[in-house]
């Protein structure tokens, strides 16, 4: 049972691979080395390409006579959201790669031969790259050294860049008006929604999914899919794949105690589909586990029941998106109520007011005064 393979899979539906294009296939040269250039090179080349058409639209902007302030905003707010998604996307895969370029997988060779060649018998190769030797000067001055500046690049700084946004936000993001309320209270009051609208929004997809209270749970997010898709094939590649599979387990037993106690996401229904998948999520590891130490006899029923395990939440998904639409449903059909009442409230004070001759106020009253139901 290769568990670097389930966790490269898995991965692959939260993340974007720019190695899925096969130059390979063209190139006969092309390796590890390049590989890892291309991918993680790729999204600062579209980033860069993002600012520079950002400067297009702003100088277009300026043209047309839209004030600086103004023409900045637009451009900043739907540029560097993009810039954020592109990271957030390639964060996984990147970091992936990067760490593999540390992993080499050890043989051992007889020295017969190499004794007509002069040369010294070479044990270690990347595991990512059987043709790379980690004992060549292609691997030791190209390779490691580039892996260990993407290390800063990616593991470490994305996550690092984004606290740095969360961190200078912070006061917007979770304003003083709204500490010590309840998620009632911040949607019911006027004064909680005037403060929340004060928020960035060019570094919104950070925490629009989140309660302003875990403005800062995308940091978590950061690091939680980093040891489980990227870290975890290091842990095996220097301690084994049962060491692999005991911190993976130690992982996902924290992520669903964390998910469970902070409940961060603004909608209730994200944070029941939250919990549901991390226990998915251990339920595969557990799973693995079993094949690891099960008579391959018992590897086929395993099989399915890990299938089973990985199909058992899409229709918890389907069944939830279909009450958020019923309760939407209801919503909109209060809210229609609501302004019919008001609508046949406002006739009959008109007709009282032409019978007795009296001034009729315009002011609408207020939809909680209103009962939809009588």
């Amino acid at each position: 049972m290769n568990f670097d393979i389930i966790m490269s899979s898995l991965a692959g539906y939260v993340s974007f691979s720019p190695d899925a294009i096969p130059f390979d296939c063209e190139h006969a040269g092309y390796d590890f080395g390049h590989r890892m250039v291309l991918m993680t090179m790729s999204p600062v080349a579209a980033i860069m390409l993002i600012k520079a058409f950002a400067l297009a639209m702003y100088v277009r902007d300026r043209c047309k006579g839209i004030p600086i302030e103004e023409a900045a905003t637009s451009v900043r707010n739907g540029t560097t959201n993009l810039a954020l998604l592109i990271l957030y996307l390639v964060f996984p895969s990147c970091a992936t790669i990067v760490f593999s370029a540390f992993t080499c997988t050890s043989f051992e060779l007889p020295d017969t031969l190499f004794e007509d060649t002069g040369f010294e018998p070479t044990t270690s190769y990347l595991t990512a790259d059987l043709t790379i030797s980690c004992e060549s000067p292609y691997y030791e001055d190209y390779i490691q050294p580039y892996a260990i500046a993407m290390v800063l690049l990616y593991p470490v700084g994305v996550p690092f860049f984004f606290w740095v946004l969360l961190y200078t936000n912070r006061r917007q993001l979770y304003p003083d008006v709204v500490r010590g309320k309840t998620e009632e209270e911040i949607h019911d009051l006027p004064e909680c929604q005037d403060a929340l609208a004060l928020r960035p929004r060019s570094i919104r997809f950070l925490y629009y999914a989140y309660e302003p209270r875990c403005y800062w749970f995308e940091i978590f997010e950061c690091f939680r899919r980093l040891l489980l898709s990227s870290f975890l094939p290091v842990i095996g590649g220097f301690l084994g794949s049962t060491v692999q599979i005991a911190v993976a387990v130690c992982v996902s037993l924290v992520a669903i105690k964390t998910y469970t106690y902070y409940m961060p996401f603004d909608d209730v229904t994200d944070d029941y589909i939250a919990e549901i998948t991390q226990w998915q999520f251990f339920a595969i590891i557990q799973c693995a586990l079993l094949m690891q130490v099960a008579p391959a006899s018992q590897e086929d029923t395993i099989g399915l029941v890990f299938l089973a395990i990985a199909l058992v939440v899409v229709p918890l998904v389907f069944i939830m998106f279909a009450q958020d639409l019923l309760q939407l449903r209801s919503e909109l059909k209060k809210a229609a109520q609501v302004e019919t009442a008001t609508h046949e409230l406002f006739e009959e004070e008109e007709e009282q007011g032409s019978e007795t001759g009296h001034f009729v106020s315009m002011e609408q009253p207020k939809a909680s005064e209103i009962n939809p139901d009588s």
